[in-house]
């Protein structure tokens, strides 16, 4: 394995969204179920439940590998978001290092497959929460957790 799996509380205009999906998908899933709109109350009112995961080849090749669609909406309100880090080349040295095993417990809905590959981190089975739940529109007076105050050692 070529990289460090870390973990840590990043700021989302670092991460370069290549997962952001196009204006048509968008539109597809907001007219079927609502989803990006529910995704973003969801946040909103209750902050980023899992962590995304992203790949840091330097600090000027940060992108994401899973959790394109949460990150959208973190960058769209300038929050910090939990991530799982595939770290090439030391770029997060403050972030903690973490063991394979340790990676379901930093997952509020843990995934239902992940796998360390040589030159990739690989997260599948995530559940889509904020579609099940049936009144988001009253999670948004809550706290957000990732928008409380972190003292951001990265900006």
């Amino acid at each position: 394995m070529s990289y460090v799996v870390k973990y840590d509380i990043l700021p989302s205009k670092m991460i370069n969204n290549v997962l952001e999906p196009d204006q048509a998908r968008i539109d597809q899933l907001e007219k079927l179920q609502k989803f990006f709109t529910k995704l973003e109350i969801s946040i909103l009112g209750e902050g980023i439940r899992n962590p995304i995961v992203i790949t840091a080849l330097s600090k000027d090749d940060i992108t994401t590998r899973y959790g394109g669609s949460r990150l959208m909406i973190a960058q769209k309100h300038n929050m910090d978001i939990p991530c799982i880090i595939a770290d090439f080349d030391n770029v997060f040295p403050e972030a903690k290092i973490i063991k394979e095993e340790e990676i379901p417990s930093y997952y509020e809905n843990p995934p239902t497959h992940f796998q360390l590959r040589a030159a990739k981190l690989y997260i599948h089975g995530c559940e889509t929460i904020h579609l099940k739940n049936k009144t988001p529109e009253k999670q948004i007076e809550k706290q957000p957790k990732s928008m409380k105050k972190v003292k951001n050692k990265y900006l």
